[in-house]
């Protein structure tokens, strides 16, 4: 008697009896109120470990162990922010220590895009980045520059400005006094090979403008040219010049290469072209090709034909 007695107090000081800790118990009432699909393992992100979690074919999913909702959006899920406990912010990119208003990582596909780093970006922040030096066509190496190099020497070799154009620009190059009764210089500004105040009457020439004076008169020959590589990640191909160099490799732009041969990019390694080249230049990222065309069958003698310059020359280099 005194055995039961002492259970029953035992039993009144205990309190309640704790719930289920189960996650099974409580799964069949989940799926009773269309809370809850399935039962699995999911990483919790406030207990920072995997747990029994209940889910729902959205995405849905609730923690048994803190409670902790995920809600479901279909494919997508988006996470329950609580009022308290840390909250996760995406990490700021780099800037770039080139440029104030490019991240680095934008920049770099800039440099290697045509598009520049404004053709990356949506259109509230074009204006922000459109005169981002880091992949401007005034700034040597950039896809751009490399692109207005083949327009600009295009232009002046197989389609020239008019003999009256060219004397404006000849006359800015060489601050000498010009009339312009014809308006030339609104389609010089076109071509970016002025700029200026209309308004002031204050016209100067520009990088672009100085290279199609220079292609107008600079020598160009016909050189073999042997692909060695693709990057299709920066669009470029490694090429060798044989009139320039018989080992120094240079970088093209690929597509331009591709295009012009007919060709897909998998098939430019190992490829021998043929294009038009200012052999003179003496750094390789001045080097311009134009013209270029898949040559005739190789034969033993069209290395021969081909060979540098400086070897034709009978000089050292």
């Amino acid at each position: 008697m005194l055995a039961a007695l002492w259970s029953r107090v035992r039993d009144v000081f205990a309190g309640p009896a704790p719930a289920p800790a189960s996650p099974v118990l409580a799964l069949p009432a989940l799926w009773v109120q269309g809370s809850a699909d399935i039962a699995d393992f999911d990483d919790c992100p406030r207990e920072r470990r995997r747990t029994p979690h209940a889910m729902r074919a959205d995405g849905s999913r609730k923690c048994f162990a803190c409670g902790h909702e995920t809600r479901g959006t279909g494919l997508m899920t988006t996470e329950i922010h609580e009022p308290f406990g840390p909250e996760y912010v995406s990490p700021a990119p780099a800037d770039c220590p080139n440029c104030p208003c490019c991240s680095l990582r934008l920049c770099e596909r800039g440099r290697n895009s045509v598009m520049q780093c404004h053709g990356h970006v949506r259109d509230s922040v074009v204006a922000t980045v459109s005169a981002c030096p880091c992949s401007a066509e005034t700034t040597r190496g950039t896809h751009a520059w490399r692109l207005a190099q083949i327009r600009v020497v295009k232009h002046a070799t197989q389609h020239p400005l008019p003999k009256r154009a060219e004397h404006v620009l000849r006359a800015l190059a060489g601050h000498e006094a010009f009339e312009d009764p014809t308006d030339e210089l609104r389609g010089l500004r076109a071509r970016r090979y002025v700029d200026g105040e209309p308004s002031e009457g204050l016209w100067r020439i520009t990088l672009l403008g100085r290279r199609y004076l220079k292609a107008l008169h600079e020598p160009r020959y016909t050189s073999a040219v042997h692909v060695n590589s693709i990057d299709r990640e920066t669009r470029t191909a490694q090429v060798v010049v044989l009139g320039w160099h018989m080992e120094r490799e240079v970088t093209v732009l690929a597509d331009q290469l591709a295009n012009a041969a007919d060709l897909t990019l998998d098939e430019l390694p190992g490829r021998y072209l043929e294009a038009k080249v200012n052999l003179g230049a003496a750094d390789p990222v001045d080097l311009v090709l134009t013209r270029i065309q898949v040559p005739a069958p190789i034969t033993e003698h069209y290395a021969a034909a081909v060979r540098p310059l400086w070897v034709a020359k009978g000089g050292a280099r």
